[in-house]
C-alpha cells in the first residue's frame, strides 16, 4: 500500500460517498503519524446498519490484522468518532474507533479497544497484548455464548454458594479453588479485603487447560436484606444502583500482573449485571450465612431478586499449560460504612493443566 496522505483523503471520499461525514483536516502526531479524523452521524437503523456495512469493508481494507472497529448503537440519531493514521512505524494504514489518543502504534497501530481482541483466532498475526500472548476479552465481549456481565452475575452465584466452610472467596491458600468451579469459564476467588498494610493471600491451585479465566480484581455485589418481600422494586433497585455506584467511586489502585507482566489501564474493565437472583440460600453456604446474619434476617428460602453486582473483572483466555501466577487487587470501601477502606491484594500460583 502506498504510503502518502492522499490515501487518507481517498479512503475518507469513499465512505463520504455513502454517509453523512462530518471531516477534519490531516494532522501530524509528535511521532510523526499523520491522521485525520472525521464523524458519522445516522438517524435511523438503516443508516446505522450501512455505516456498520462500510466501516468494517473499509477497516478490511487498510487494516486486515486488527479486529475491526465499533459502530455505535442501532437506531436514532447517533454520532461515531473515527481516525484513519498512517502509522510512522510500519508505513501502513490503520483505522481505528475514537480519536488519535486512543491509537496505539506500539501494538502494529490497533485502538486500545481493538487491541483487547487482536490474539482472537482467525486474524492472521498473533500480536502480543501489553506483552502478554494471551487474549484479555474487551468487558463488552461474548465468551461462549454468554455476556461477559452474565458470567460475573454467575460468579457471584458461584461464591455465594459455595459451602462456607470451603468457599473459594475466603480461602487463604487455594485449596478450595475448585470447589463446584464447573462452569465452561473457570472462576477465580476474589479478596473479600483486608486493611491497609496487611500482607494479601497466596492462593495455588489448578486449572483446566483450554478454560477461559475470569479474574475479578476488585468487586461487590448488593443483596437488598433490609427490604421484606412487599417493598417496591423498584426503590429496591434504586438503592442497589446507590449502593454500587457509591463503592465504584471509591475503587482505586487496580491493578493486575499476568506472569510479571503488567495490564494497562485496568480501569478500563468494568462490568457491571443486569438484576439478578443468586437463588436460593442453601443449607451451610455463604449465602445463607449473609441472610441468616443480615438486619432484619432473611430467611434461607427467601427470593433475592434484585441483586446487582459491577466489579472490574479480565475475562483471560490462552493461558499454556503450565504455571502462570495472577497478581491483581486495589482499594475500595466497604459499604454501607464509606469511611472504611479495604485493600485487595491476591497472588495466584495457578497451574494450567
Amino acid at each position: 500500500m502506498a504510503y502518502s496522505s492522499a490515501r487518507l483523503e481517498k479512503y475518507l471520499d469513499y465512505v463520504d460517498w455513502f454517509l453523512n461525514v462530518d471531516r477534519g483536516g490531516i494532522e501530524e502526531a509528535p511521532n510523526g503519524d499523520q491522521y485525520l479524523t472525521f464523524k458519522v452521524t445516522t438517524t435511523n437503523a438503516r443508516q446505522d446498519h450501512l455505516e456498520s456495512k462500510i466501516l468494517t469493508h473499509l477497516n478490511n481494507a487498510v487494516d486486515p490484522d486488527a479486529y475491526g472497529v465499533y459502530t455505535g448503537p442501532t437506531g436514532g440519531q447517533h454520532t461515531s468518532t473515527y481516525t484513519l493514521v498512517l502509522d510512522e512505524s510500519n508505513h501502513d494504514i490503520d483505522l481505528i474507533s475514537g480519536r488519535y489518543g486512543g491509537y496505539r502504534n506500539d501494538v502494529a497501530g490497533i485502538s486500545n479497544r481493538d487491541a483487547a481482541h487482536a490474539t482472537q483466532p482467525g486474524y492472521p498475526t498473533p500480536y502480543s497484548i501489553d506483552g502478554l500472548s494471551v487474549k484479555i476479552y474487551d468487558p463488552h465481549a461474548t465468551v461462549l455464548g454468554q455476556s461477559i456481565g452474565d458470567w460475573t452475575a454467575d460468579w457471584w452465584t458461584w461464591t455465594l454458594q459455595a459451602p462456607l466452610a470451603t468457599n473459594p472467596l475466603l480461602d487463604p491458600s487455594g485449596a478450595y479453588a475448585n470447589v463446584n468451579n464447573t462452569a465452561p469459564v473457570f472462576f477465580i476467588g476474589g479478596d473479600p479485603g483486608r486493611p491497609e498494610g496487611e500482607e494479601g493471600l497466596h492462593r495455588s491451585f489448578n486449572v483446566p487447560a483450554g478454560k477461559p479465566v475470569l479474574v475479578p480484581l476488585a468487586n461487590l455485589a448488593s443483596i437488598q436484606f433490609d427490604f421484606d418481600q412487599d417493598h417496591n422494586v423498584d426503590q429496591q433497585k434504586a438503592y442497589i444502583e446507590n449502593e454500587l455506584a457509591t463503592w465504584n467511586n471509591s475503587v482505586s489502585g487496580l491493578f493486575v500482573e499476568i506472569d510479571g507482566v503488567p495490564v494497562r489501564h485496568p480501569e478500563n474493565y468494568f462490568v457491571k449485571t443486569d438484576f439478578f437472583s443468586p437463588g436460593e440460600a442453601q443449607p451451610g453456604t455463604l449465602l445463607e450465612a449473609a441472610v441468616t446474619g443480615a438486619v432484619p434476617p432473611a430467611e434461607p428460602g427467601d427470593d433475592l431478586f434484585p441483586t446487582g453486582a459491577a466489579g472490574y473483572y479480565l475475562m483471560i483466555e490462552g493461558l499454556t499449560p503450565g504455571q502462570h501466577i495472577l497478581h491483581f487487587g486495589g482499594s475500595a470501601i466497604v459499604p454501607p460504612e464509606t469511611t472504611a477502606v479495604t485493600r485487595l491484594d491476591v497472588t495466584d500460583t495457578i497451574f494450567v493443566m
